[in-house]
């Protein structure tokens, strides 16, 4: 049966993914093999059994219960690290052992990484504006008591410069962040939420290992 050897030869190379890769992860060699066939289950074989972006955003709103576009897509290039709109076996286990179980230092890498939104590498008045301008209006400028959001997003934008611009630049380096959210953890995601909280990893790590038990990945 083609589709049996197929199946069966995705299970042997989660098994090896999870072998090579279980040292430099956050993440047991169990949980990448699940994630590596949760991942292959998903996937289409049209795109060699890689994330689309379509694919990876299902994944963000059936289990992380994402709701920003923007956000989503950002977060999809953050573990899209060739840059070729897809994301492969190894960028998916490498990105969510950080977005599962990162430190510190990893967490705030990964949520400046999808913050800064332009080729510089910077966090600029305008991504600011387009990120804060989305949350204001997924939350309801009105109901938040603004008669003009946008005059509030700006107002909020020269607040966070204040705070978080150390060196003064009007927009945000990763030192800049990186300092900012080493003194106040909350400021890691002040752009709007990107990374889950205890309850989704653990509901989704359940749902990974029932999936693992069941044998039904493939199903």
């Amino acid at each position: 049966m083609p589709g049996s050897v197929s199946i069966a030869s995705k299970k042997r190379s989660a098994h090896q993914y999870a072998e090579r890769m279980n040292k430099d992860t956050n993440l047991s060699s169990q949980e990448i093999e699940q994630l590596v066939n949760f991942m292959y289950a998903s996937a289409s074989p049209v795109h060699n059994n890689r994330l689309d972006k379509m694919k990876f955003r299902d994944i963000l709103i059936e289990h992380f219960e994402f709701t920003d576009s923007i956000l989503m897509d950002q977060v999809f290039k953050t573990f899209d690290t060739d840059n070729d709109g897809f994301v492969g076996v190894e960028e998916w286990v490498r990105g969510m052992s950080t977005f599962l179980r990162g430190n510190q230092e990893e967490l705030t890498k990964f949520c400046f990484n999808t913050y800064a939104m332009n080729s510089d590498n910077q966090i600029t008045r305008d991504v600011m504006f387009t990120l804060l301008k989305n949350c204001w209006a997924e939350k309801g400028g009105q109901e938040l008591g603004e008669d003009d959001p946008e005059e509030g997003v700006k107002e909020l934008i020269e607040l966070i410069l204040k705070k978080m611009d150390i060196d003064k630049d009007t927009k945000l380096s990763y030192d800049d962040y990186k300092d900012s959210c080493s003194k106040e953890f909350l400021l890691l995601q002040f752009l709007g939420n990107i990374l889950p909280d205890k309850g989704q990893v653990d509901r989704f790590l359940a749902h990974l290992d029932d999936l693992s038990k069941h044998q039904a990945f493939y199903d």
